[in-house]
């Protein structure tokens, strides 16, 4: 009987996401390094497959509002968006059956954290049959948007 050798990767980076297909996890870490914002907001270059989360003032275009409650929270920040979630995993090219773990580098200039797409790691997959529905709804009704 052989027995197959697995790589293990350990991730402890405070700074992180996850992704998975109807939502976006914003782990306490990344609100930690951005001192606790009052207000956000994502960024996105799709050239270099780079996802930011900037810290901001409140009248700034597409901005989220962070309770208090989440700040008080060690489970982070929570963004469901079922077309802005798709439309990563259409530029990616990622399965949508698995969610990913992505590890950020805080940049104290713009106060932002920058997520290198590209580095993302697999960190679960779901077989249930409402997953599958999802995501043919999504590709049914956004089968051609581009994020700008």
């Amino acid at each position: 009987m052989t027995q197959e050798v697995i790589e293990l990767i350990e991730v402890n980076s405070p700074i992180t996401i996850t992704l998975g297909l109807n939502r976006m996890r914003i782990l306490h870490g990344s609100l930690k390094a951005l001192d606790y914002p009052k207000f956000i907001r994502l960024l996105i270059n799709q050239e270099k497959k780079l996802l930011g989360v900037q810290a901001c003032a409140e009248d700034h275009k597409d901005v989220f509002k962070i309770s208090k409650w989440v700040l008080n929270s060690k489970n982070g920040l929570e963004i469901s968006g079922r077309q802005f979630i798709y439309l990563i995993f259409e530029l990616m090219n990622w399965d949508m059956n698995l969610s990913y773990k992505v590890v950020g580098i805080k940049d104290d200039k713009s106060h932002s954290i920058f997520f290198n797409l590209d580095e993302a790691i697999k960190i679960a997959g779901y077989n249930n049959q409402q997953k599958s529905k999802d995501v043919e709804l999504c590709r049914t009704i956004y089968p051609c948007q581009r994020l700008y």
